[in-house]
């Protein structure tokens, strides 16, 4: 039995899988993983690609894209190893990051999900850690807040907001493991007796809210979430205008069912902020598609006259 099944889901990023897989599989060469490749129909041909050149790379190619929560989901049910990584296609781990995780639910059988220290390809710190999403978290996110101060002011704004500011602080300052409300999805450890006891992911989610709503699950039974500054990994986080619209409706969608289940009496409020915060990125788009249309017609006119 592996003690580790690293689990990818993925869907037209061919060119992104290589990359993870070729960080990837050095990495786990010395330990007891089995990797798995769940691929969403994707038309690039990234499950060819994985059977041509990864080929001890286990490949569960679908024949629709059923999103990300039901394909690992399916992952997970096809393994029997003792923990579970999910990890995106878009994100690679360092050196000895796999193992920090694992040491760390190693010391503690109440640690149900181990998340990683992230950071960009520049080495930019990114948010892993977080709190749960409150209506005044909602609040400042649909109405862009955090947009109009500079990082350093942001952070020093966050020490004035009580828990939900020192776990954000926590993706900066954090030097241990330190107990949070949820990680990203993007690369999470999760014990797979908790899933046996909890659940797997909720599959309403075709995208996003479910990491989050997986580790409350997980902590309203007992179980902790644990962030490990120790454990590095690289997220190559960046969409194209296109992409970045459709990924606000279905993160809009996802916000409804999230705070329809646990906020049922603010469900209205909550529903608001959601449409806002998607009507406002989605504009955000528009705006940048004209600047960027602009741009090209006046380069165009700079060739032409030239």
């Amino acid at each position: 039995m592996p003690e580790l099944a690293i689990i990818i889901v993925s869907y037209n990023t061919r060119s992104l899988l290589r990359r993870c897989l070729s960080h990837l599989m050095p990495r786990v060469s010395g330990l007891a993983a089995q990797v798995v490749v769940v691929d969403n129909a994707s038309s690039d041909g990234s499950a060819q690609m994985v059977w041509n050149e990864f080929p001890d790379v286990r490949v569960m190619a679908n024949a629709d894209n059923v999103g990300f929560a039901a394909a690992s989901n399916q992952a997970i049910r096809a393994t029997d190893s003792r923990y579970v990584l999910l990890l995106n296609t878009d994100a690679f781990p360092h050196d000895a990051a796999l193992e920090e995780l694992r040491r760390t639910m190693d010391d503690d059988g109440q640690i149900a999900v181990a998340g990683p220290r992230m950071q960009s390809a520049d080495g930019v710190p990114l948010a892993s850690a977080h709190r749960v999403e409150t209506l005044g978290k909602l609040a400042a996110a649909a109405l862009g807040i955090h947009r109009l101060l500079p990082a350093k002011v942001n952070r020093s704004a966050a020490r004035l907001l009580g828990r939900a500011g020192a776990q954000h602080l926590l993706n900066y300052e954090a030097t241990r493991p330190a107990d949070v409300d949820w990680v990203s999805g993007a690369c999470m450890m999760v014990r797979r007796s908790a899933i046996t006891q909890v659940g797997l992911m909720d599959e309403r989610y075709f995208m996003y809210m479910e990491d989050e709503d997986w580790c409350r699950r997980l902590r309203q039974t007992g179980y902790r979430v644990v962030y490990v500054p120790s454990a590095k990994v690289t997220h190559c986080v960046g969409r194209s205008a296109a992409s970045a619209a459709i990924g606000a409706r279905i993160y809009r969608h996802s916000r409804l069912i999230y705070h329809k289940q646990y906020h049922p009496h603010l469900y209205p409020v909550f529903w608001l902020l959601s449409n806002l915060y998607a009507a406002r990125q989605c504009g955000l788009v528009v705006l940048t598609n004209l600047f960027d249309r602009s741009h090209e017609n006046m380069d165009g006119a700079r060739y032409q006259s030239g």
